[in-house]
């Protein structure tokens, strides 16, 4: 209990101050962001041919059926049961509701487009999957190790794979500016637009990823579910975009970093 004190203080910190990012100071791409504009449309097309189309053809029951079997269940994947391993592809492309959908939507496109600029498109299709396994493998040690779930929590979204590709935005650009808006409770906003690094936002993001992790563990020792949110797939998939940068970036930009130049500084 002692350790539980300090993070759930930490924890309702992190939840009274929510971020969200609405601009920051880059140039136009050179290139129509056709892939993360594509990975949008088919996690969109895929919500919709489940939620609307499958549940009024086949009726709702059956509609859960189909879809459990396509999601990541990590015993099924130690002992192969349904689908198993195929799941951590099926799953990223499973959404629990409209909202779940919109937010890892907009924070695909906002940080994807920069990233696919600067890989390209082939390369950036690339990194996606690699990111979307390396959170699926997360997920299956993460949660394999509670002891209250032992892995047969269903998990789905493109959460964990998005997180791989802020985390290759965060490699790159680290020292970018995000115009932000501020959340009080994920819901009041503040009249104030601060412009933020990227570090400083993801590693926002990041420190509340890990303390929910810590507190979902130290629950689970009790008996106790904390939070069904899925920080080990979130923490993986970021790990695998920043290792997975360093495989897909062109070599003469392996030790670039942008620097804001002051015009940048100035630009809203």
């Amino acid at each position: 209990m002692n350790q539980l004190a300090p993070l759930l203080v930490i924890y309702i910190l992190l939840n009274l101050v929510v971020f969200l990012p609405l601009h920051d100071g880059r140039t136009r791409g050179q290139h129509i962001p056709i892939v993360t504009l594509g990975l949008i449309g088919v996690n969109v097309g895929i919500y919709v041919t489940h939620s609307v189309i499958w549940s009024q053809q086949l009726g709702e029951a059956h509609t859960e059926q189909m879809l459990r079997a396509l999601n990541l269940i990590p015993a099924g994947v130690m002992n192969g049961a349904t689908n198993g391993a195929l799941t951590m592809i099926t799953s990223a492309f499973l959404h629990g509701g409209v909202i779940h959908l919109a937010s890892n939507m907009f924070f695909l496109l906002f940080f994807g487009r920069k990233v696919e600029d600067v890989l390209g498109h082939t390369r950036f299709l690339l990194l996606y999957f690699v990111c979307v396994l390396v959170s699926g493998i997360g997920s299956v040690v993460g949660e394999i190790a509670l002891p209250l779930w032992k892995g047969i929590i269903p998990n789905l979204g493109a959460s964990g794979a998005i997180m791989g590709v802020v985390g290759a935005y965060l490699f790159l650009y680290s020292e970018e500016k995000i115009r932000t808006l501020i959340l009080l409770g994920g819901i009041l906003p503040v009249p104030y637009l601060p412009r933020v690094t990227a570090g400083f936002f993801i590693g926002y993001q990041i420190i509340g990823d890990v303390v929910n992790g810590l507190l979902i563990e130290q629950f689970q020792k009790l008996g106790q579910n904390f939070s069904f949110v899925n920080s080990f797939a979130h923490l993986s998939g970021l790990v695998g975009g920043l290792i997975a940068i360093y495989l897909f970036l062109p070599h003469e930009m392996l030790h670039y970093r942008y620097r804001p130049t002051a015009r940048s500084r100035r630009s809203d």
